[in-house]
């Protein structure tokens, strides 16, 4: 999904900004604008300004206090002290319990007196066998009294950041306590958001005991406004404040008064935030550096927090959970667009000879040319012994011979391209001839003399796109060996190759049927422990009078064919057989099998796999199963829903060849994978090419910070094994380990290298 994200299209930007509008709009990252909400107060925190004070009954005065609720009389003697010591407003946040004889006569006289200075807390609705004894204010009660509600809007997280200005109770409008304190008012039921910044700590305190005990103290309360309540009540418990644990009702009424004190919250409509993610997310897409890219995203994330906590020290408050979220997966599809064109450009040039790779051919559009390949034979045996330099200068005089002052474009293991007129059967005979010549006649490297056979392979067909024509001329210079021919040019209705396709599938029936599929197992190096804790099991086919077949060669026509489910479970079982009493012996050893994206479109793979272990009596967590990569597969249901299956069973699933195809971060985020293994094109030049080192390094940071292991793949040296080991990579193969063994020989290498003091490396 992350390759859709292009800045050329604005409906991309567009496309984002209504999906979190909706989310914004629906705020359905509160979650997240809560937990910013407590990180802002804690940034922001302060004392309160000591004009609220709370005089409660805590737990020294409740430990006096045998009687509850809190006796009439000593409710009515608690109020008159508090008047006469000067306190500007109270609010009596405790229950009033009611006497046969109706209210008394002197709380009654002081509702009277302090008409719009003394407030009562209307209770919260209760069972009628429960109002027994409790509390009717209002019209019923304490007539003069004006009621309040203080009832706390407890949130899904089980505490309060939130408010009412005034509610409905019974017909009536209750305003809250801490408005009536502060002098505000707003709507029924219009929230208003608590300042948690003010820190619970610091607002002053009163026991019930000091207040009756201490006339000095009392001189204290002059002028202040008063909430009288409790702290510690019996058989109650304390209340949530965001970000500042747990109080009493009384300390939440006193923290909402100092906020409503400082003026009334003003709460900004959520698009305000919006626009602002949206220029912050239009600047990172309009970004072409990676690292510019990413300092917008901090910078905008930082810049959106400062700004809300600048926001909120002036009773400005927002939220802004969907601009984060909105930023966040811009920049990540951003990010990975520019990361994708980089490695386009690094793979368009080759990394040693720095001519134009074939990945740079492919992507050029139709040509009414010729798509001329030179493949120089043997080419592995000369490049292991020249160095960088020398393979460069190698590279320059061939296309140099091939095309002179025109482009050519250089693969791996000595293949060469380059576009030319179409030539006839004699012309095109006389021109390679010749061309093979001069390469067999040789040139001069350093102190080399060097003599090369090349042959020759085309394609001619125009209507092809250059990636088909490029694989075309390939396969021609491939048959062209093959025949022992100079050259050969690519025909689509070539019926010795479909003869040979049909003959192949028909012969890899009977291999299977006959015993001749059999698994090599090439060791696998932990190199957290220095030991072997596995094997990856790879397809061997050796045919009655051909010998060893190559997989390349009848992988991917079991694939076309229809038998690679029948292939894969041939191998798949032969591995179990000669890994099992290791397996057995060893509960931790992993054995991989390659697994084609074909094969997870049936769901009743996973039920075939199970059979087999089932077979050997192997739990399926000892096995490993490596997806390779499919353009498709990923975003496929039925493929989803198999790997799913595969993870419920027991299986473990790795990602294959990470880093080449369609491996991005939506796949990783789509394949439930517990290991990722890095390909072996970016392993083994990892220590010449500095390109391919970071990105092996980043890799393997990746995959642990998503839970993986991580395997490197291609390790051929004692140095790269070294580096990796420094790198925190867990696991790697390759023949700096061991080259893939038969059965009989991979018992005798664990053998030899199965016990502690036997380890492959040193710790």
């Amino acid at each position: 999904m992350l390759r859709k994200f292009y800045i050329k299209s604005y409906k991309t930007l567009f496309t984002i900004g209504a999906i979190f509008a909706f989310t914004g709009a629906g705020y359905f990252f509160e979650p997240l604008d809560i937990t910013a909400s407590s990180i802002a107060s804690k940034v922001r925190m302060h004392e309160a300004s000591g004009d609220i004070i709370v005089v409660a009954m805590d737990e020294r005065a409740g430990a006096e206090q045998t009687q509850w609720p809190w006796p009439e009389d000593k409710i009515a003697e608690t109020v008159e002290l508090l008047f006469e010591a000067g306190a500007r407003k109270i609010v009596l946040a405790h229950e009033v319990p009611v006497n046969a004889s109706g209210p008394s006569t002197r709380l009654e006289e002081l509702t009277r007196l302090h008409a719009d200075t003394f407030f009562v807390v209307e209770p919260a609705q209760l069972p009628a066998d429960a109002q027994k004894g409790r509390s009717l204010v209002g019209a019923n009660y304490l007539s003069s009294a004006e009621p309040v509600h203080a009832e706390p809007l407890l949130r899904f997280w089980g505490g309060v950041d939130h408010e009412y200005y005034a509610m409905e109770s019974e017909g009536r409008v209750l305003q809250s306590a801490a408005a009536a304190i502060a002098g505000q008012s707003g709507n029924i039921y219009e929230l208003y958001p608590i300042d948690f910044s003010i820190d619970a700590k610091t607002i002053p305190f009163m026991s019930l005991l000091d207040l009756q005990a201490d006339a000095g103290l009392r001189s204290s309360l002059y002028g202040k406004d008063v909430i009288l309540g409790f702290e510690a009540p019996p058989n109650m418990k304390p209340i949530k404040l965001l970000g500042q644990g747990s109080y009493g009702m009384a300390t939440l009424i006193a923290i909402q008064a100092e906020t409503l004190k400082s003026g009334k919250p003003v709460v900004l409509p959520w698009y305000v935030a919006w626009f602002f993610g949206l220029a912050i997310a239009y600047s990172v897409l309009r970004a072409r550096k990676i690292k510019t890219q990413t300092a917008l995203l901090f910078g905008g994330l930082l810049g959106s927090f400062a700004v809300l906590v600048t926001m909120n020290s002036f009773g400005l408050y927002l939220v802004f959970a969907n601009a984060w979220i909105m930023i966040i997966v811009v920049s990540i599809a951003g990010i990975s667009r520019n990361l994708r064109e980089k490695t386009r450009l690094e793979n368009a040039v080759h990394p040693i000879s720095g001519l134009p790779s074939t990945d740079a051919l492919r992507m050029l559009e139709r040509s009414d040319l010729t798509v001329m390949h030179a493949k120089i034979r043997r080419s592995s045996e000369l490049l292991e012994i020249l160095t960088d330099r020398q393979q460069k200068v190698l590279a320059e005089k061939v296309s140099r011979l091939l095309n002179p002052g025109t482009t050519v474009w250089h693969g791996d293991n000595g293949r060469y391209y380059w576009l030319a007129e179409e030539l006839s059967g004699d012309t095109a005979q006389h021109h390679f001839q010749s061309l093979a010549l001069i390469f067999r006649n040789g040139f001069s490297i350093d102190d080399l003399n060097v003599s090369l056979e090349v042959v020759f392979g085309l394609d001619q067909r125009k209507e092809m796109s250059m990636s088909d024509r490029v694989q075309g001329a390939t396969m021609s210079a491939k048959q062209a060996i093959m025949k022992g021919v100079q050259w050969l040019a690519y025909e689509a209705s070539d019926r010795g190759a479909a003869k040979w396709s049909v003959t192949l599938l028909r012969e890899l029936d009977l291999a299977i049927e006959n015993g001749h599929i059999y698994a090599a197992l090439q060791p696998k190096l932990d190199l957290r422990t220095g030991c072997i804790s596995g094997a990856e099991a790879l397809a061997r086919w050796h045919h009655p009078t051909k010998g060893l077949i190559r997989p390349d060669e009848f992988i991917e026509q079991a694939d076309q064919g229809g038998r690679l489910l029948d292939l894969t479970l041939c191998v798949f079982e032969n591995a179990l057989s000669a890994c099992a009493p290791t397996i057995h012996n060893d509960p931790d050893f992993v054995l991989s099998v390659n697994i084609a994206p074909s094969l997870l479109e049936s769901l009743a793979f996973p039920g075939c796999l199970m059979e087999k272990v089932e077979k050997f009596g192997i739990d399926p967590r000892n096995i490993m199963l490596e997806v390779t990569e499919s353009s498709q597969f990923a975003d496929d249901e039925i493929c989803s829903q198999t790997m799913q299956q595969l993870r419920l069973r027991g299986f473990e699933l790795s990602i294959d060849d990470y880093g080449t195809a369609n491996s991005t971060l939506e796949y990783l985020r789509k394949i439930p994978a517990s290991e990722l293994k890095i390909d072996r094109k970016f392993v083994s030049n990892m220590l010449e090419n500095e390109a391919d080192y970071h990105l092996v390094a980043s890799t393997i940071q990746l995959g642990h910070r998503l839970r993986m292991l991580v395997v490197a793949e291609g390790v051929e040296d004692d140095k790269t094994l070294n580096t990796l080991q420094s790198l925190n990579c867990d696991i790697i193969q390759g023949y700096a380990i061991s080259r893939p063994l038969d059965p009989p020989d991979f018992g005798d290498f664990l053998a030899e290298y199965s016990t502690p003091d036997k380890k492959l490396i040193n710790l």
